[in-house]
Protein backbone atom coordinates (compact mmCIF):
# COMPACT_ATOMS: atom_id res chain seq x y z
CA UNK A 1 0.00 0.00 0.00
CA UNK A 2 1.41 3.57 -0.96
CA UNK A 3 0.44 7.14 -0.84
CA UNK A 4 -0.40 6.93 -4.44
CA UNK A 5 -2.63 4.36 -3.88
CA UNK A 6 -4.38 5.90 -0.96
CA UNK A 7 -4.89 8.83 -3.18
CA UNK A 8 -6.59 7.00 -6.04
CA UNK A 9 -8.92 5.12 -3.10
CA UNK A 10 -10.37 8.89 -2.68
CA UNK A 11 -10.88 9.08 -6.41
CA UNK A 12 -12.39 6.18 -6.26
CA UNK A 13 -14.70 7.35 -3.67
CA UNK A 14 -15.26 10.84 -5.14
CA UNK A 15 -16.03 9.18 -8.45
CA UNK A 16 -18.69 6.89 -6.97
CA UNK A 17 -20.36 9.41 -4.71
CA UNK A 18 -20.79 12.21 -7.85
CA UNK A 19 -22.14 9.51 -10.21
CA UNK A 20 -23.94 6.80 -7.75
CA UNK A 21 -22.24 4.15 -6.37
CA UNK A 22 -24.18 1.39 -8.53
CA UNK A 23 -22.88 3.34 -12.07
CA UNK A 24 -19.39 2.81 -10.58
CA UNK A 25 -19.66 -0.60 -9.98
CA UNK A 26 -21.16 -1.08 -13.94
CA UNK A 27 -17.86 0.26 -14.48
CA UNK A 28 -15.83 -2.44 -12.33
CA UNK A 29 -18.12 -5.00 -14.32
CA UNK A 30 -17.26 -3.25 -17.48
CA UNK A 31 -13.95 -3.25 -17.06
CA UNK A 32 -13.54 -6.49 -14.98
CA UNK A 33 -14.52 -8.01 -18.71
CA UNK A 34 -12.65 -6.05 -20.26
CA UNK A 35 -10.12 -7.37 -18.10
CA UNK A 36 -10.92 -11.12 -18.73
CA UNK A 37 -10.71 -11.10 -22.36
CA UNK A 38 -7.15 -9.49 -22.41
CA UNK A 39 -5.93 -12.55 -20.36
CA UNK A 40 -5.67 -14.05 -24.19
CA UNK A 41 -3.31 -11.56 -25.20
CA UNK A 42 -0.57 -11.72 -22.78
CA UNK A 43 -0.33 -13.43 -19.38
CA UNK A 44 0.77 -10.00 -18.40
CA UNK A 45 -2.99 -8.57 -18.66
CA UNK A 46 -3.72 -9.91 -14.87
CA UNK A 47 -1.85 -6.07 -14.05
CA UNK A 48 -5.37 -5.07 -15.78
CA UNK A 49 -7.62 -7.03 -13.80
CA UNK A 50 -5.70 -6.56 -10.15
CA UNK A 51 -4.28 -2.99 -10.84
CA UNK A 52 -7.39 -1.55 -12.61
CA UNK A 53 -10.30 -3.70 -12.26
CA UNK A 54 -9.60 -4.62 -8.69
CA UNK A 55 -6.74 -1.83 -7.92
CA UNK A 56 -7.38 1.03 -5.31
CA UNK A 57 -9.70 3.39 -8.35
CA UNK A 58 -12.42 0.57 -9.02
CA UNK A 59 -12.48 -2.08 -5.90
CA UNK A 60 -16.06 -2.23 -4.57
CA UNK A 61 -14.64 -1.67 -1.45
CA UNK A 62 -13.48 1.35 -2.10
CA UNK A 63 -15.98 3.09 -5.02
CA UNK A 64 -19.22 1.42 -4.23
CA UNK A 65 -18.67 1.33 -0.28
CA UNK A 66 -18.03 5.17 -0.81
CA UNK A 67 -20.86 6.00 -2.72
CA UNK A 68 -23.51 4.46 -0.71
CA UNK A 69 -21.48 6.07 2.18
CA UNK A 70 -22.03 9.42 0.76
CA UNK A 71 -25.71 9.06 0.07
CA UNK A 72 -26.22 7.84 3.80
CA UNK A 73 -24.25 11.18 5.07
CA UNK A 74 -26.52 13.69 2.55
CA UNK A 75 -29.39 12.29 3.78
CA UNK A 76 -28.24 12.73 7.51
CA UNK A 77 -27.43 16.35 6.39
CA UNK A 78 -30.85 16.65 5.38
CA UNK A 79 -29.15 17.03 1.53
CA UNK A 80 -31.70 14.20 0.73
CA UNK A 81 -35.19 13.34 1.71
CA UNK A 82 -35.36 10.16 4.33
CA UNK A 83 -35.95 7.07 1.68
CA UNK A 84 -33.52 8.37 -0.93
CA UNK A 85 -30.17 7.33 1.40
CA UNK A 86 -30.84 3.48 -0.25
CA UNK A 87 -30.96 4.74 -4.00
CA UNK A 88 -27.15 3.72 -4.88
CA UNK A 89 -28.36 4.48 -8.43
CA UNK A 90 -28.34 8.35 -7.77
CA UNK A 91 -25.24 10.33 -8.16
CA UNK A 92 -24.88 13.37 -6.05
CA UNK A 93 -22.62 15.24 -8.52
CA UNK A 94 -25.75 17.78 -8.79
CA UNK A 95 -26.72 18.41 -5.18
CA UNK A 96 -23.67 20.83 -5.15
CA UNK A 97 -22.54 20.11 -1.92
CA UNK A 98 -18.50 19.59 -1.72
CA UNK A 99 -18.35 17.59 1.67
CA UNK A 100 -20.62 14.92 0.25
CA UNK A 101 -18.13 14.26 -2.43
CA UNK A 102 -15.06 14.31 0.04
CA UNK A 103 -16.69 12.09 2.61
CA UNK A 104 -17.27 9.68 0.28
CA UNK A 105 -13.71 9.71 -0.80
CA UNK A 106 -12.95 9.74 2.81
CA UNK A 107 -15.16 6.50 3.37
CA UNK A 108 -13.37 5.18 0.27
CA UNK A 109 -9.89 4.90 1.71
CA UNK A 110 -11.01 3.35 4.87
CA UNK A 111 -12.37 0.64 2.69
CA UNK A 112 -9.28 0.11 1.07
CA UNK A 113 -7.53 0.01 4.20
CA UNK A 114 -9.57 -2.15 5.81
CA UNK A 115 -9.91 -4.67 2.34
CA UNK A 116 -5.90 -4.42 2.54
CA UNK A 117 -5.60 -5.57 5.94
CA UNK A 118 -7.98 -8.01 6.37
CA UNK A 119 -5.87 -9.47 3.48
CA UNK A 120 -2.78 -9.32 5.58
CA UNK A 121 -4.47 -11.08 8.50
CA UNK A 122 -5.20 -14.35 6.24
CA UNK A 123 -9.22 -13.64 5.97
CA UNK A 124 -9.29 -13.79 2.39
CA UNK A 125 -8.37 -17.72 2.64
CA UNK A 126 -12.05 -17.79 4.26
CA UNK A 127 -13.92 -14.95 2.74
CA UNK A 128 -14.31 -11.88 0.09
CA UNK A 129 -12.30 -9.16 2.07
CA UNK A 130 -14.06 -6.67 -0.33
CA UNK A 131 -17.28 -7.53 0.43
CA UNK A 132 -16.48 -8.07 4.10
CA UNK A 133 -15.31 -4.37 4.10
CA UNK A 134 -18.57 -3.33 2.03
CA UNK A 135 -20.71 -4.84 4.78
CA UNK A 136 -18.99 -3.60 8.23
CA UNK A 137 -18.76 0.05 7.13
CA UNK A 138 -22.09 0.16 6.00
CA UNK A 139 -23.28 -1.44 9.15
CA UNK A 140 -20.91 1.10 11.15
CA UNK A 141 -23.02 3.89 9.26
CA UNK A 142 -25.92 2.60 9.85
CA UNK A 143 -25.20 2.56 14.12
CA UNK A 144 -23.79 6.07 13.60
CA UNK A 145 -26.81 7.51 11.38
CA UNK A 146 -29.75 5.53 12.88
CA UNK A 147 -28.38 4.50 16.07
CA UNK A 148 -30.22 1.11 14.74
CA UNK A 149 -28.50 -1.89 13.51
CA UNK A 150 -31.51 -3.92 12.67
CA UNK A 151 -33.95 -0.91 11.86
CA UNK A 152 -37.65 -0.47 12.86
CA UNK A 153 -40.40 -2.27 11.12
CA UNK A 154 -43.64 -0.74 10.68
CA UNK A 155 -46.98 -2.29 12.04
CA UNK A 156 -47.68 -4.42 8.99
CA UNK A 157 -44.38 -6.01 8.56
CA UNK A 158 -44.42 -6.57 12.64
CA UNK A 159 -47.96 -8.39 12.87
CA UNK A 160 -46.33 -11.12 9.93
CA UNK A 161 -42.99 -11.42 11.10
CA UNK A 162 -39.33 -9.91 9.95
CA UNK A 163 -38.24 -12.83 8.17
CA UNK A 164 -41.98 -13.98 6.56
CA UNK A 165 -41.89 -14.29 3.01
CA UNK A 166 -45.28 -12.14 2.72
CA UNK A 167 -43.42 -9.18 4.60
CA UNK A 168 -41.18 -6.36 2.56
CA UNK A 169 -38.62 -8.04 0.97
CA UNK A 170 -35.24 -7.29 -0.96
CA UNK A 171 -36.03 -8.99 -4.04
CA UNK A 172 -40.15 -9.34 -4.89
CA UNK A 173 -39.33 -12.36 -7.11
CA UNK A 174 -36.78 -13.91 -5.12
CA UNK A 175 -38.59 -14.26 -1.71
CA UNK A 176 -40.74 -17.07 -1.85
CA UNK A 177 -39.05 -20.30 -0.69
CA UNK A 178 -38.87 -22.44 -3.55
CA UNK A 179 -38.64 -19.55 -5.83
CA UNK A 180 -35.04 -18.27 -4.18
CA UNK A 181 -34.17 -22.16 -4.79
CA UNK A 182 -35.27 -22.32 -8.40
CA UNK A 183 -33.50 -19.01 -8.87
CA UNK A 184 -30.32 -19.87 -7.08
CA UNK A 185 -29.80 -23.32 -8.58
CA UNK A 186 -30.21 -21.69 -12.31
CA UNK A 187 -27.86 -18.78 -11.73
CA UNK A 188 -25.60 -21.16 -9.32
CA UNK A 189 -25.63 -23.38 -12.05
CA UNK A 190 -24.97 -20.96 -15.24
CA UNK A 191 -22.09 -19.82 -13.57
CA UNK A 192 -20.57 -22.93 -11.93
CA UNK A 193 -20.63 -24.34 -15.79
CA UNK A 194 -18.85 -21.10 -17.03
CA UNK A 195 -16.29 -21.15 -14.49
CA UNK A 196 -15.92 -25.34 -15.35
CA UNK A 197 -15.02 -24.47 -18.91
CA UNK A 198 -13.22 -21.49 -17.86
CA UNK A 199 -10.91 -23.84 -15.92
CA UNK A 200 -10.53 -26.02 -18.39
CA UNK A 201 -8.99 -23.41 -20.16
CA UNK A 202 -6.01 -23.79 -22.21
CA UNK A 203 -4.77 -20.36 -21.42
CA UNK A 204 -3.08 -20.82 -18.28
CA UNK A 205 -3.85 -16.90 -17.25
CA UNK A 206 -7.17 -17.41 -17.90
CA UNK A 207 -7.97 -20.08 -16.39
CA UNK A 208 -6.14 -19.22 -12.70
CA UNK A 209 -7.95 -15.46 -13.21
CA UNK A 210 -11.01 -15.66 -15.42
CA UNK A 211 -13.07 -17.55 -12.82
CA UNK A 212 -14.85 -13.33 -12.26
CA UNK A 213 -16.40 -13.41 -16.04
CA UNK A 214 -19.62 -14.74 -14.33
CA UNK A 215 -19.34 -11.88 -12.03
CA UNK A 216 -19.02 -9.20 -14.43
CA UNK A 217 -21.88 -10.08 -16.82
CA UNK A 218 -23.70 -9.75 -13.06
CA UNK A 219 -22.68 -6.94 -12.66
CA UNK A 220 -23.44 -5.49 -16.16
CA UNK A 221 -27.01 -6.41 -16.50
CA UNK A 222 -27.58 -4.09 -13.05
CA UNK A 223 -26.61 -1.58 -15.42
CA UNK A 224 -30.34 -2.00 -16.94
CA UNK A 225 -31.88 -0.91 -13.67
CA UNK A 226 -30.52 2.06 -14.33
CA UNK A 227 -32.49 2.55 -17.00
CA UNK A 228 -35.99 1.76 -15.70
CA UNK A 229 -35.66 -2.11 -16.45
CA UNK A 230 -36.21 -4.50 -13.79
CA UNK A 231 -33.13 -6.54 -13.68
CA UNK A 232 -32.22 -9.64 -11.54
CA UNK A 233 -29.77 -8.78 -8.76
CA UNK A 234 -27.19 -11.80 -9.25
CA UNK A 235 -23.33 -11.10 -8.46
CA UNK A 236 -23.34 -12.69 -5.13
CA UNK A 237 -24.95 -15.70 -6.62
CA UNK A 238 -22.29 -16.12 -9.89
CA UNK A 239 -19.45 -14.95 -7.90
CA UNK A 240 -19.86 -17.54 -4.89
CA UNK A 241 -20.53 -20.26 -7.36
CA UNK A 242 -17.66 -19.75 -8.70
CA UNK A 243 -15.69 -19.56 -5.94
CA UNK A 244 -16.95 -22.87 -5.03
CA UNK A 245 -15.83 -24.11 -8.84
CA UNK A 246 -12.02 -22.48 -8.24
CA UNK A 247 -11.63 -23.25 -4.28
CA UNK A 248 -14.27 -25.53 -3.09
CA UNK A 249 -13.32 -28.72 -5.76
CA UNK A 250 -14.60 -28.04 -8.62
CA UNK A 251 -17.61 -29.71 -9.02
CA UNK A 252 -20.54 -28.30 -10.68
CA UNK A 253 -23.25 -29.61 -8.12
CA UNK A 254 -21.91 -28.04 -5.54
CA UNK A 255 -21.59 -24.65 -7.19
CA UNK A 256 -25.32 -24.98 -8.10
CA UNK A 257 -25.76 -25.89 -3.96
CA UNK A 258 -23.23 -22.43 -3.14
CA UNK A 259 -25.72 -20.30 -5.75
CA UNK A 260 -28.73 -21.51 -3.91
CA UNK A 261 -27.35 -21.05 -0.55
CA UNK A 262 -26.18 -17.38 -1.57
CA UNK A 263 -30.00 -16.30 -2.26
CA UNK A 264 -30.91 -17.80 0.79
CA UNK A 265 -28.59 -15.64 2.54
CA UNK A 266 -28.74 -12.58 1.07
CA UNK A 267 -32.67 -12.98 1.87
CA UNK A 268 -32.51 -13.77 5.03
CA UNK A 269 -29.66 -11.05 5.91
CA UNK A 270 -31.48 -8.22 3.98
CA UNK A 271 -34.19 -9.04 6.15
CA UNK A 272 -32.04 -8.86 9.11
CA UNK A 273 -30.09 -5.15 8.21
CA UNK A 274 -31.13 -3.75 5.00
CA UNK A 275 -34.97 -3.48 4.47
CA UNK A 276 -35.92 -1.45 7.61
CA UNK A 277 -33.97 1.97 7.70
CA UNK A 278 -32.85 4.45 4.99
CA UNK A 279 -28.84 3.12 4.89
CA UNK A 280 -27.99 0.96 1.92
CA UNK A 281 -26.56 -2.32 4.03
CA UNK A 282 -25.61 -3.95 0.76
CA UNK A 283 -27.39 -7.88 0.70
CA UNK A 284 -25.52 -9.51 -2.03
CA UNK A 285 -22.25 -8.15 -0.13
CA UNK A 286 -23.15 -9.70 2.72
CA UNK A 287 -24.19 -12.69 0.92
CA UNK A 288 -20.56 -12.58 -0.97
CA UNK A 289 -19.04 -12.54 2.70
CA UNK A 290 -20.62 -14.86 4.29
CA UNK A 291 -21.37 -17.49 1.83
CA UNK A 292 -17.78 -18.57 1.18
CA UNK A 293 -17.18 -19.07 4.92
CA UNK A 294 -19.80 -21.27 4.70
CA UNK A 295 -19.31 -23.30 1.14
CA UNK A 296 -15.81 -23.19 1.25
CA UNK A 297 -14.19 -23.19 4.52
CA UNK A 298 -16.34 -24.57 6.82
CA UNK A 299 -18.43 -27.16 4.42
CA UNK A 300 -14.92 -28.66 3.09
CA UNK A 301 -13.68 -29.34 6.72
CA UNK A 302 -16.12 -32.18 7.25
CA UNK A 303 -14.80 -34.00 4.06
CA UNK A 304 -18.56 -33.93 2.78
CA UNK A 305 -16.86 -32.66 -0.72
CA UNK A 306 -15.16 -36.14 -1.26
CA UNK A 307 -18.36 -38.08 -0.54
CA UNK A 308 -20.08 -39.74 -3.83
CA UNK A 309 -19.28 -36.03 -5.55
CA UNK A 310 -21.37 -36.76 -8.66
CA UNK A 311 -24.39 -37.76 -6.77
CA UNK A 312 -24.79 -36.37 -2.98
CA UNK A 313 -24.56 -32.42 -4.50
CA UNK A 314 -27.60 -32.95 -6.38
CA UNK A 315 -29.69 -34.90 -4.50
CA UNK A 316 -29.18 -32.02 -2.06
CA UNK A 317 -30.25 -30.06 -4.45
CA UNK A 318 -33.71 -31.88 -5.30
CA UNK A 319 -34.50 -32.22 -1.76
CA UNK A 320 -34.13 -28.36 -1.40
CA UNK A 321 -36.24 -28.02 -4.31
CA UNK A 322 -39.23 -30.22 -3.05
CA UNK A 323 -38.88 -29.28 0.92
CA UNK A 324 -39.27 -25.65 -0.72
CA UNK A 325 -41.85 -26.69 -3.24
CA UNK A 326 -44.13 -27.89 -0.18
CA UNK A 327 -42.59 -25.03 1.82
CA UNK A 328 -44.09 -22.28 -0.52
CA UNK A 329 -46.94 -24.14 -1.60
CA UNK A 330 -48.01 -24.64 2.30
CA UNK A 331 -47.58 -21.04 3.17
CA UNK A 332 -49.85 -19.94 0.43
CA UNK A 333 -52.28 -21.85 1.23
CA UNK A 334 -52.00 -21.05 4.81
CA UNK A 335 -52.29 -16.94 3.43
CA UNK A 336 -55.53 -17.73 1.21
CA UNK A 337 -57.21 -19.20 4.75
CA UNK A 338 -56.47 -16.66 6.27
CA UNK A 339 -57.25 -14.16 3.94
CA UNK A 340 -60.67 -15.95 4.04
CA UNK A 341 -61.32 -15.83 7.76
Amino acid sequence: MSIASIFYAFCGGAFAAAMGSLGAFVFTGVLILISTAALFGSPDSAFLLFNVSFGPYLLPASTFAGGAAALHYARKRGYLPYGEGKNIAKGLFGLKKLDVIVFGGFIAVIGYMMNYGLGQIGLGAVTDTGATSIVIIALLLKLIFDHTLVGTMDEKNAKLGRYNSEASSWQPAMTKSFDKAFYGAVIGGLSACCTALILKSDNEAFATYGIYLPFAISIIVLGLCMIGIEAPVTHHITLTAAYCMAFGGGNIGWGIVTGIVAVFVADFLSRSFYIYGDCHVDPPACSIAVTPVLMMYLLPKTGIYQIAPNILPYAIIAVILVVCAIAQYAGKKNNVMATAK
